[in-house]
């Protein structure tokens, strides 16, 4: 038995000796503040997925994956403005209004809105959604800080809904469901 077990740990051994390692395709070094969240899925609606890189200071980047050996930075970068730039916690990538186009949903510690088409959670306590023009569409005032969001059909509706969690000093958390509409 002991010649059988050590055949197979040699065995094994050697079979790592010629093993296939994962090759580096894009490499993306950030000096300042540190990437807190990273999420890929299909914004633009061509088929492709884009890399989404949230970062310690508030912003969101889109990394377009492609011919990235040489340089490899961001395409656009959504920057939160004013003194309270928060941390970007989660991003999720969904069609929320079933009209073809997807939004970027992030949640982040704290908010600024200036940007069309992205849905935020912040330490204001709620969540936000805005629409193509820069304008708030609605606004619901939650309990707690939102540290998590998410769109899905929860009601079987063919309407997207909004997951969102709150935290309290990671004691208490209190998840909501609201339909899209502010409710």
């Amino acid at each position: 038995m002991k010649s059988i077990l050590t055949f197979l740990i040699l065995l094994s051994v050697m079979g790592g000796v010629g093993a296939d390692y994962m090759e580096q395709k894009c490499i993306y070094n950030r000096v300042g503040s540190y990437i807190t969240s990273v999420y890929s899925g299909d914004l633009d609606g061509d088929g492709l997925n884009e890399i989404f890189a949230g970062t310690s200071d508030g912003v969101v980047m889109n990394l377009p994956y492609g011919n990235c050996k040489i340089r490899w930075g961001p395409e656009w970068q959504y920057i939160q403005t004013g003194s309270d730039k928060g941390e970007i916690l989660e991003m999720r990538v969904s069609d929320l209004e079933n009209d073809g186009k997807n939004e970027l949903i992030v949640a982040a510690n704290s908010r600024e809105d200036n940007k069309e088409e992205i849905i935020l959670g912040n330490r204001g306590k709620g969540v936000i959604a805005l629409d193509g023009h820069n304008d708030i569409k609605w606004r619901v005032d939650l309990d707690n800080p939102v540290y998590f969001v998410k769109a899905m059909d929860i009601d079987n509706d063919g309407n997207l809904d909004i997951v969102a969690l709150t935290n309290k000093d990671l004691i208490s958390a209190t998840i909501y469901v609201l339909d899209n509409e502010e409710k």
